[in-house]
């Protein structure tokens, strides 16, 4: 379950940006893979996404759904963002934590 205090978390280390287009409108949590494939609650597969970008991923996972609308070279700028993203620790983290994308 997602509560409030781990969505805000999962916002402010996002930079409250969504990782797929770089909107700042509209945002929500996307799962990196989703629940249906077996993918948890925990912030390391949560992304901040905004709504439209979360409505057409769908049920995919962020490999499949970065393939689908720009091809290898979007997966990859994708990954980029979410580690770029996440380079610095969060706020509410008190020694540095490597953070990785699945």
């Amino acid at each position: 379950m997602v509560t409030s205090i781990l969505r805000r978390k999962v916002l402010a280390r996002d930079s409250h940006r969504c990782v797929y287009c770089g909107s700042t409108g509209d945002l929500t949590l996307d799962h990196i893979k989703p629940r249906s494939q077996g993918g948890g609650d925990e912030p390391t597969n949560l992304l901040t996404s905004c709504s439209p970008c979360n409505n057409r991923k769908k049920n995919a996972g962020v490999k499949e759904f970065a393939a689908v609308v720009g091809g290898p070279e979007k997966y990859a700028e994708v990954m980029e963002n979410i580690k770029r993203q996440r380079s610095t620790p969060p706020p509410w983290v008190g020694r540095p934590k490597v953070w990785k994308a699945e």
